[in-house]
């Protein structure tokens, strides 16, 4: 199948699953090519002004607190969500989006949990949906539903660094994506993945 560039910028939104997630945005939606960014408003959560995380939507408990190398990031309780929605843009059928998140407790992560989307078509559509499993980092799509794009076995407590890199990868006329987990040590890339949350990367 041939997959069209996404039309419209995608957002970001970890919801918590289970445990709490600390969560910082180091950086979102940088252009692989020459057209012009998004900036993300606020996205290390420093901003002062109104209330606690300014620029965001939250659903659900979001308090701020010291870690992920930030002087702040943001606590999601079990079943909060955080997101920011950009308005459309030419240039982001290929970005790379970037954040960091942390599951508080210690040990092996036991059960599915934190939840990551980025979206696009007017924020009407998954693009992208991640998760991370005891299996490593899974990412969804329509057809074989969850996949695991990098087995590790997660630990909680442990600062990972999650970047993904969306455009034309390989030699072929369609677009994909790619995850690369970095735990401050070890970086980990998985596959080249054509598959999208909802089989298309546009509406």
């Amino acid at each position: 199948m041939h997959h069209s560039p996404p039309t419209d910028p995608p957002c970001a939104a970890p919801p918590a699953r289970g445990g709490r997630l600390l969560v910082f945005i180091a950086a979102l939606l940088s252009p692989l090519s020459s057209a012009a960014a998004i900036a993300p408003v606020n996205p290390g959560f420093e901003d002062p002004a109104g209330s606690f995380p300014a620029g965001w939507t939250v659903g659900g408990s979001v308090a701020p607190v010291p870690g992920l190398d930030s002087p702040t990031a943001a606590a999601l309780a079990p079943g909060a969500a955080i997101h920011q929605d950009f308005a459309p843009a030419a240039g982001l059928d290929t970005f790379s989006a970037s954040f960091a998140w942390r599951i508080d407790g210690s040990g092996p992560l036991a059960t599915d949990t934190v939840r990551a989307r980025l979206r696009g078509a007017a924020n009407g559509t998954d693009l992208i949906t991640l998760r991370l499993s005891p299996a490593g980092l899974q990412s969804f799509s329509s057809g074989p539903g969850w996949t695991t794009d990098i087995a590790f076995a997660p630990q909680q407590g442990v600062v990972y660094t999650l970047t993904v890199t969306a455009g034309n990868l390989d030699a072929d006329p369609e677009f994909e994506y790619q995850l690369t987990l970095d735990d401050g040590s070890t970086a980990l890339t998985g596959p080249i993945r054509e598959g999208w949350h909802n089989g298309s990367n546009a509406v």
